[in-house]
């Protein structure tokens, strides 16, 4: 996978210049560097649990939001910090070098 900007449409590049913390929908999030309702994310049914490593949480909830009726916005004033742990509460089944979306 490859990331990229890509412009705003225009009514929302309109409310950016209005508001530049006006939120911005998008179709897909980042994984783990979201906010949600406990009720909402219940009602989506969670993670799958057979998601056995990190790495497409992402698109599976963005997914299953979209396919139940929400939305997703990037709130442009908000922070999130990352905590790295020691060692992970889990194996790579290929080794950490084999995990990644090619």
């Amino acid at each position: 996978m490859h990331f990229i900007w890509e412009p705003l449409f225009e009514k929302e590049m309109k409310e950016q210049k209005a508001d530049p913390t006006h939120p911005i929908s998008t179709p897909v999030i980042a994984g783990g560097l979201f906010a949600v309702q406990k009720q909402w994310f219940n009602q989506l049914g969670q993670y799958d649990s057979l998601l056995e490593i990190w790495g497409a949480e992402n698109f599976e909830i963005s997914f299953k939001t979209w396919m139940c009726g929400g939305s997703m916005k990037i709130i442009p004033c908000s922070r999130v910090g990352h905590i790295f742990r020691k060692s992970h509460p889990y194996e790579f089944p290929l080794g950490n070098g084999h995990t990644y979306l090619m």
